[in-house]
């Protein structure tokens, strides 16, 4: 259903290959989106889909997919923490700003 659907918006004239994205759910389960645009019109489409298996490529309807789809295999490989999960080495002050100083330098300097 994938391809069919992609296949179809090119035939329907979306011709400029915008973003090729996916996130990790739970347990092995992917979500998986294609935008893409209209150049005449300017118009925009979304597709996603969840999935547990690969995906067909979709690089001999945009040759911008490729890249994508090889972005994606190689983070589907790396087990990703969430940033809230990571400390971060400054502190947020009143402002909303995030500030630390580098290593080696002394605040205040």
């Amino acid at each position: 259903m994938w391809e069919v659907s992609a296949a179809e918006l090119k035939s329907a004239g979306y011709d400029f290959f915008d973003q090729l994205g996916a996130r990790a759910l739970t347990g092995n389960e992917k979500e998986v989106w294609l935008i893409v645009s209209n150049s005449v019109t300017g118009e925009r489409a979304v597709i996603a889909t969840r999935t547990h298996a690969p995906l067909p490529t979709l690089s001999h309807l945009w040759l911008g997919a490729f890249w994508c789809e090889k972005e994606i295999a190689a983070l589907a490989e790396l087990p990703l923490t969430r940033r809230s999960e990571k400390e971060w080495p400054g502190f947020a002050d009143p402002s909303g700003r995030t500030r630390f100083s580098p290593v080696g330098i002394k605040g205040g300097q």
